[in-house]
């Protein structure tokens, strides 16, 4: 009984040492693991910390995992593509190159920015132009498309009464155009702009028309009289000269 006794403490010390033991490699496991989770969790900001995060694009075009000089070479790349702003409407066309508007993007700005952000984003180029150019160069297309509207006009010719209803007229959305061209450029697009023209109607409207018309039938049978008081002077006109 007392060997066995004896054996029986031995098994139970070597199951507790086992178990201890045991218990160590759990934990030095979990220990290497929890490292290596956290290493590659650090490396991952590390790597990322000079780099343009994923899913960033400038202008449309994906920089993610670009480091600061290859996204600098790509943008000095794209921007030398866009030398020219090509405008259209109908048959007519115009090409404004970089040289007549005088803008430049801001390279630096655009990087500092992708750099800065952490999070899915799309970024526009940022740029500046010489505005008095631009006022120039939509004033020379404003001048070729531009019709002013006609205005209704009423007369009476041999004892009819005519009536004209006018004409509609056009003009350059000028505004609309510099957004446009703005859009173009922030967005390094090579296509054609549509020239925005918008109808320009009469000021004075069909129901202004009627009423020019009920006014002309009441003076076309009658003489208007015209009369300067202080003057002493008066004047008649007569219905073949309205």
């Amino acid at each position: 009984v007392g060997k066995l006794s004896g054996i029986k403490r031995v098994y139970t010390k070597y199951d507790k040492l086992t178990s201890m033991q045991g218990g160590m490699k759990s934990w030095i496991i979990i220990g290497a693991l929890g490292m290596i989770v956290f290493g590659g969790w650090a490396g991952n900001k590390i790597w990322w910390a000079n780099r343009v995060y994923r899913g960033i694009k400038i202008a449309g075009r994906d920089v993610g995992g670009m480091n600061k000089e290859d996204l600098a070479a790509k943008l000095a790349s794209e921007t030398e593509k866009i030398q020219t702003v090509n405008l259209v409407w109908g048959t007519s066309r115009w090409k404004w190159e970089k040289e007549l508007l005088e803008w430049q993007y801001d390279l630096e700005a655009v990087t500092r920015e992708a750099l800065k952000r952490r999070e899915r984003a799309e970024i526009p180029m940022t740029f500046a132009w010489n505005e008095n150019r631009l006022n120039e160069a939509i004033s020379g297309i404003s001048a070729q498309i531009n019709i002013p509207a006609a205005e209704p006009e009423i007369k009476i010719e041999n004892g009819e009464l005519i009536v004209s209803e006018g004409e509609n007229g056009q003009g350059v959305d000028e505004r609309k155009l510099v957004e446009e061209v703005k859009l173009s450029l922030a967005l390094m697009r090579t296509e054609e702009i549509m020239v925005p023209v918008v109808k320009i109607e009469p000021k004075v409207t069909a129901t202004g028309v009627e009423q020019f018309r009920m006014r002309g039938e009441k003076l076309k049978d009658k003489t208007i009289g015209i009369e300067f008081t202080a003057e002493k002077q008066s004047w008649k006109i007569e219905q073949e000269q309205i």
